[in-house]
């Protein structure tokens, strides 16, 4: 690049940077001027709001240690759950059963997601990886999960919950590999592509089919827990 090149670059620069102090400066002003009361005092002036009412509708039992995370699939009728035995399980929210139990090799999976199409999962946790696995429909048909009077129940009459199945024989596609632990993963808009955050402080957005690496954003906090994509870009959000 020539001298003349790179000076007018650097004026290019200066002048943007000047622009953008300018607009901060303005900002600031206008928001002064509408800074015509106290939080406190305004929030006087409100009515009162009304405790928030929610009512149990079901209570989905299947874990045997603490729950990590849950999703739900985007026809807004199955839910993924993963679980610190390393658990991971598909449910059928509206008819109240399983669908499908998948054991992962390893313990803590802190993350889990289904696809659009509701036919793949991706989870992963402490060993680091994302996984993909297929539903296998039908697979936790028979065992419908507890509701509050099923607990009951089981309490009174002794039943305990059925043992997990061992790691099952699920396909499974290791998608993500990051240097520490997963901590979130989701789909982007279709079953092609993949978003992975982790203890590393990476996000990073996966192609599922060649499992390569398509872009890649550090940050200077330790661990990312959310990761959202907005106008074809990763922004992470660090808490």
């Amino acid at each position: 690049m020539s001298r003349d090149r790179e000076r007018a670059l650097d004026e290019q620069i200066a002048q943007l940077k000047r622009e953008v102090l300018d607009l901060d400066h303005r900002l600031r002003h206008e928001r002064e001027k509408l800074a015509d009361i106290e939080l406190f005092i305004a929030g006087g002036t409100l009515d009162p709001m009304r405790p928030a009412s929610y009512r149990l509708v079901r209570v989905m039992k299947r874990h045997q240690d603490k729950v990590l995370c849950c999703a739900w699939g985007t026809n807004s009728r199955r839910i993924v759950s993963s679980s610190k035995e390393g658990a991971v399980v598909v449910w059928e929210a509206g008819l109240d059963k399983r669908v499908d139990t998948i054991v992962l090799p390893t313990t803590w999976v802190n993350s889990c997601a289904l696809s659009p199409s509701g036919e793949l999962i991706a989870a992963g946790g402490m060993d680091n990886k994302c996984a993909l696995f297929r539903v296998r429909e039908g697979d936790g048909e028979r065992e419908k999960s507890h509701s509050s009077l099923g607990s009951v129940l089981a309490i009174e009459t002794g039943i305990r919950e059925p043992p997990l199945p061992s790691p099952t024989a699920h396909t499974k596609k290791v998608v993500a590999i990051h240097t520490s632990f997963l901590s979130f993963c989701t789909f982007l808009h279709s079953e092609h592509q993949l978003i992975t955050a982790s203890g590393d402080g990476t996000t990073a957005l996966w192609d599922v089919e060649s499992t390569s690496m398509i872009q890649k954003s550090d940050s200077f906090y330790h661990d990312m827990k959310i990761v959202l994509h907005k106008y074809s870009r990763l922004i992470n959000i660090n808490i």
